[in-house]
């Protein structure tokens, strides 16, 4: 169940026009899917720096045997 109690309407309209939401629902459910992309990007980058690369990796052949 869905309640806008409490939401912060002026920000859920700006989430709707920016988004072309037609419901609040939609509008809540995207802006939580985006939330929770953006902390696991954050939790990635976290590592940046923190492995040692293989200098014989070849990413080229990594991508073609996709």
């Amino acid at each position: 169940m869905l309640t806008d109690r409490g939401i912060d309407r002026g920000l859920l309209d700006r989430v709707m026009r920016v988004g072309g939401f037609r419901t609040k629902r939609e509008a809540i459910h995207a802006a939580l899917r985006e939330f929770l992309r953006y902390r696991r990007q954050l939790d990635v980058i976290k590592h940046f720096g923190t492995f040692d690369m293989d200098p014989a990796w070849d990413y080229k052949e990594a991508r073609r045997a996709r």
